[in-house]
């Protein structure tokens, strides 16, 4: 299944992995605009996972309750976003069922509804949930 991003959201993926741009060729690294990074840990107590980001202190974001977007298949077309609470004083989220394959995570204000640049904290971070033939996750 394909998972479309934006602009905004390819290039926060791609920056960590571009060292530099070759002579020939305009550099854009400092054009674009990217969104803080996100680092999303699984952890013992799976299906829980801790969110690492830069939180909010000032500005639109500062104190509004925060949710992870996990984007899978269309989710452009808002068919596949899936969300969940993000714990204000651990980071830490239930990660949904159902997740399958390789999966976007960002930080949002939003519970509900289409994820956009106006409302994303941070991230995407990219998250593996691999599958066998019949559909069941590899858990091992």
């Amino acid at each position: 299944m394909q998972t479309p991003l934006n602009f905004r959201q390819i290039y926060s993926v791609a920056k960590a992995f571009i060292v530099s741009c070759p002579p020939n060729l305009p550099n854009i690294l400092g054009y674009a605009d990217t969104f803080p990074s996100l680092e999303v840990s699984l952890n013992l107590k799976y299906p829980v996972a801790t969110f690492h980001f830069e939180t909010p202190t000032s500005g639109d974001f500062a104190k509004k309750p925060l949710f992870a977007a996990f984007l899978q298949g269309n989710s452009a077309l808002g068919d596949g976003t899936i969300y969940a609470p993000i714990d204000s004083v651990t980071g830490e989220v239930s990660i949904p069922s159902g997740l399958k394959g390789y999966v976007f995570a960002l930080v949002t204000t939003q519970s509900n509804g289409t994820v956009s640049d106006e409302n994303t904290v941070a991230g995407p971070a990219i998250l593996n949930f691999p599958y066998d033939v019949t559909g069941a996750l590899i858990t091992s």
